[in-house]
């Protein structure tokens, strides 16, 4: 696994953490998340990024923190399901976020309804 990728999953680990230390239920239903490290597969796809994803299953929804080669500095954010939807997208500076800036893109986003 690249360094970039390795410290940019401790962060989402990290803020997945905090999440998940605060939020033990959603909606009265015991909470959990999975996190993914997707580092081969979208380039063996034909895309040139590494991509770090939480899936909220209880919940139907499911983050992908994407890290394009071609910007370093960019980390785009896909908020959608586990079917794949894609609901919207943000764009991110990597420098631009630490373990509170990721738990606050994971909380406002599982915790809407």
């Amino acid at each position: 696994m690249k360094p970039k990728l390795n410290d940019f999953a401790e962060l989402v680990a990290k803020a997945n953490d905090k999440f998940m230390a605060a939020h033990k239920e959603i909606d009265n239903k015991p909470f959990d998340t999975l996190m993914g490290i997707i580092d081969k597969a979208l380039r063996n796809q034909g895309m040139m990024a590494d991509a770090v994803t939480l899936d909220a299953v209880v919940l139907n929804k499911k983050l992908v923190f994407l890290l394009p080669d071609i910007d370093p500095d960019l980390v785009e954010v896909a908020f959608g399901n586990k079917h794949g939807d894609i609901f919207e997208k943000q764009r991110h500076s990597l420098s631009g976020l630490d373990v509170d800036a990721i738990y606050r893109i994971i909380e406002q986003y599982f915790l809407a309804h």
